[in-house]
């Protein structure tokens, strides 16, 4: 275990993110090497004493400097690594942040220091962090972050539909606010859509794993690869393997279906072109299968034309399919 990961991995122990397995293997190379344990024994020793320290402002200055005049009173018998000490210390206070209110991460002080970018209707944008990792979002969708987004002040804020390609590569992990939900990221690529109104949020993780809290409640959750979860305003979490196929659409450009009933075809379609298609009769429990990039409705419309002879309605605000038929099995 390299420093690095050592460190990140025992931070993840003292905050309880890590499983009752990955717990044992840690415990077990602690066990194995001095210096890992050496590092370890520190941290405890610094947790101990963030215990004692009062956070009213979560002021990081403040309680830094309690920690490390904490550290070195009772540190005379050996010196201590200050590299690390500054790395624990900045992360006690990240975790002072949590226990306290994990809803305040993203709180604004002053509005100032944070940037926030709103896609329009229509729109859809490419957002590249200070750090390099890479944001999507949809049209009618937010997001707010630090303008200073370096160590502990990686927090997001997310209001609407965007997704994440993050590939940190510092100690603090990137902490993500949707409603009452706090998300934490290392290396993950996946999709969020929260709903404000609701409060309730779909997250589909493509690779890598993030790691899920709840203000309101005591309750973490782990969300794998290629997995999909539901959550409610209440907290209540559904998580499932992932099978829905364009969630992406808006940001990729492409329509799959595979055999998919038309009623659900016209779902994603409602949802692409930002226009209500409604099927009427049996046609709806029809399957269809294609694929489509950056084409027209029309160009969709037809082709269910020439598959199942419908009459199609078009109108401003909506287009009605109604007729038709197949062989239903």
């Amino acid at each position: 275990m390299n420093n690095m990961k050592g460190d990140s991995e025992i931070l993840k122990y003292f905050t309880g993110i890590l499983t009752d397995t990955e717990k044992k293997e840690l415990e077990e190379e602690i066990s194995k090497n001095n210096l890992l344990k050496e590092e370890f024994e520190q941290y405890l020793k610094i947790w101990k004493e963030s215990k004692n320290i009062n956070f009213p402002d979560f002021d990081n200055d403040d309680a830094l400097n309690q920690i490390l005049a904490k550290t070195k009173r009772n540190n005379n018998k050996r010196p201590f690594n200050y590299r690390l000490i500054y790395i624990i210390a900045a992360a006690i206070v990240l975790i002072a942040f949590i226990s306290y209110s994990i809803i305040n991460l993203i709180e604004i002080k002053n509005k100032n220091n944070y940037i926030e970018i709103t896609a329009l209707k229509g729109e859809k944008l490419n957002i590249k962090l200070p750090d390099g990792n890479k944001i999507w979002i949809n049209s009618n969708s937010t997001i707010k972050y630090p303008s200073k987004f370096v160590g502990i002040n990686k927090k997001i804020e997310v209001i609407g539909e965007a997704y994440f390609e993050l590939n940190n590569k510092s100690i603090y992990p990137i902490y993500l606010k949707a409603g009452s939900n706090t998300i934490l990221c290392e290396k993950a690529y996946f999709y969020i859509k929260h709903n404000n109104s609701s409060g309730n949020t779909e997250i589909i993780v493509d690779n890598g794993k993030i790691f899920l809290t709840n203000n309101l409640i005591n309750k973490s959750i782990t969300i794998n690869q290629e997995y999909k979860a539901y959550i409610s305003s209440s907290f209540f979490v559904s998580i499932e393997k992932n099978n829905t196929q364009n969630y992406l659409s808006w940001k990729t450009g492409k329509l799959e279906f595979h055999e998919m009933p038309l009623i659900m075809v016209a779902q994603d379609l409602t949802k692409y072109y930002d226009i209500q298609i409604e099927i009427k009769g049996d046609l709806k429990y029809c399957k269809f299968t294609n694929n489509y990039n950056n084409k027209s409705i029309n160009s969709i419309l037809n082709d269910i034309k020439k598959l199942y002879n419908p009459e199609i309605i078009i109108r401003p605000d909506k287009v009605i399919i109604l007729g038709g038929k197949c062989e239903l099995l």
